[in-house]
């Protein structure tokens, strides 16, 4: 079997994808009209091997579906993943999975949270066991960790935290660009994709509003405050670590330089105003006025006292009205 048409076949069947149980088994998958690209890119690789029909969809539901025509090589496929007349997760499988098998069962069962950097495969057929053996996998052959995780239904799912998420979808994004994935599966990149800017910032978005309510509550803040104590010097040395960062350092100069250019923007009078009041200053002390003559000028008492910011403040408002 062509080693592309096999890994898709393989990623296909621990997502979305099915083997009938008959004599000749026919392989079968079915998705949302949304992913109809991406079942059609499916059907196109895997017809290298297989001979396919037409695409159906079914009657009231936004539901597309393919369906192989009966074939011998299914066979030892069948006995591979349902021994039992139930789909199995077993090391003879994990040891044949490469970065495009990979990439397609993400595809069918992964997701990616915008607001955390993480994501999680949905790996509902397969029982704890299993899912333990997947965790083995991944750590022993990519280097990537990743939690087996149980939902309230009892079902167990890949959990991969933010630093793995990104060891994973690197490994598997060339896979997108070599095999020509079909844009409709793009997002689940995450923010590895250029085109996902905009559902970030809308996450970000939603993510301060969230956490604004949150921290308004005041059980929360005398509980971030206890925990802020107890653990002052661990959370100090993680912030210098992480700020040694030169990503970070990089970030922090960039956003120094933007905010620098707007707080100028928005108070140039002010700060105009403050400049010619503290020139004239020094000219009169250079001349011998007494410091505390000039501090009790009128014009000079605004500055100190914020008068002058107040009056523009009233001025903007007034112009805004």
């Amino acid at each position: 079997m062509i080693k592309e048409v096999q890994q898709v076949l393989f990623g296909s069947l621990l997502g979305d994808g099915h083997v009938t149980n008959e004599a000749n088994p026919r392989f079968s998958e079915k998705h949302c009209l949304r992913q109809k690209e991406y079942l059609l890119w499916k059907k196109f690789i895997l017809e290298k091997e297989f001979a396919f029909g037409k695409m159906t969809r079914e009657k009231g539901r936004n539901i597309a579906g393919v369906r192989s025509r009966v074939s011998e090589k299914l066979i030892l496929i069948r006995a591979l993943f349902y021994p039992n007349k139930r789909k199995i997760l077993n090391s003879n499988i994990l040891q044949q999975l490469g970065p495009l098998a990979l990439a397609t069962w993400y595809c069918d069962d992964g997701t990616y949270n915008y607001q955390h950097y993480y994501c999680r495969i949905f790996s509902y057929n397969f029982n704890y066991q299993e899912h333990l053996l997947a965790q083995n996998y991944f750590r022993k052959r990519w280097k990537i960790n990743c939690e087996v995780q149980i939902d309230a239904r009892n079902k167990c799912y890949l959990h991969f935290n933010a630093e793995n998420t990104r060891k994973f979808l690197g490994l598997i994004k060339p896979v997108f660009k070599k095999h020509c994935f079909p844009k409709c599966m793009w997002y689940k990149l995450g923010h590895l994709y250029e085109g996902n800017k905009a559902r970030i910032e809308l996450a970000k978005k939603k993510k301060r509003i969230s956490n604004n309510s949150w921290y308004r509550n005041p059980e929360v803040r005398v509980r971030k405050r206890e925990y802020y104590l107890v653990h002052r010097e661990k959370i100090l040395e993680q912030r210098k670590i992480y700020q040694q960062k030169p990503e970070v350092k990089e970030g922090r100069k960039k956003y120094m330089k933007e905010y620098s250019k707007s707080y100028h923007r928005r108070n140039r009078d002010r700060i105009n105003e403050y400049l010619r009041a503290w020139r004239k200053r020094r000219k009169l002390l250079r001349r011998g006025y007494d410091i505390e003559a000039i501090d009790n000028q009128d014009w000079w008492k605004r500055i100190k006292t914020g008068e002058y910011l107040e009056s523009l403040t009233h001025q903007a408002r007034k112009n805004d009205k």
